[in-house]
């Protein structure tokens, strides 16, 4: 009985160590494809420094920073309406026949009240208000609009 007992343990421990090698194996090439995959993927890289510019609205009673994605041909006002869209902001402006850009409000701040408008600046230079459709920006460029 002991014989046929100790053969029996030996087969088994063989198929232990079979499904313990070959568990190994698989998870090795499980690790290496998942690797591989995710390595070559097409997932985004986070790299939303360098693709990103900043809007400031700086009225002196309140100020609120919006940075978001710079899309190819933005201008500032493509990136004010989205900033005004994503910070529930009450923008209101028109577009004249000649293609100029007209503020009339910004929240509770409208425009050529009390001898004070909209200033719009590009990295801290002052640009037309007016051409604000026009004038594209550029990841990292910063966007600030005064009430002067």
């Amino acid at each position: 009985m002991k014989f046929k007992f100790l053969k029996y343990i030996s087969k088994d421990k063989n198929e232990i160590l079979f499904a313990q090698i070959a568990l190994v194996v698989i998870l090795a090439m499980a690790i290496v494809f998942i690797e591989r995959t995710l390595k070559y993927s097409d997932w985004p890289v986070d790299d939303s420094n360098s693709i990103q510019a900043s809007l400031l609205i700086n009225f002196k009673d309140k100020q609120r920073l919006f940075e978001g994605e710079v899309t190819n041909d933005m201008t500032i006002i493509d990136a004010l309406n989205a900033s005004a869209a994503a910070g529930q902001i009450n923008f209101r402006y028109g577009i004249n026949q000649e293609g100029k850009v007209k503020i009339m409000r910004i929240n509770s701040h409208a425009n050529n009240i009390d001898g004070k408008s909209f200033v719009f600046y590009l990295n801290s230079q002052k640009i037309n208000s007016e051409n604000i459709n026009t004038i594209k920006i550029s990841p990292e460029d910063k966007i600030e609009i005064r009430f002067e």
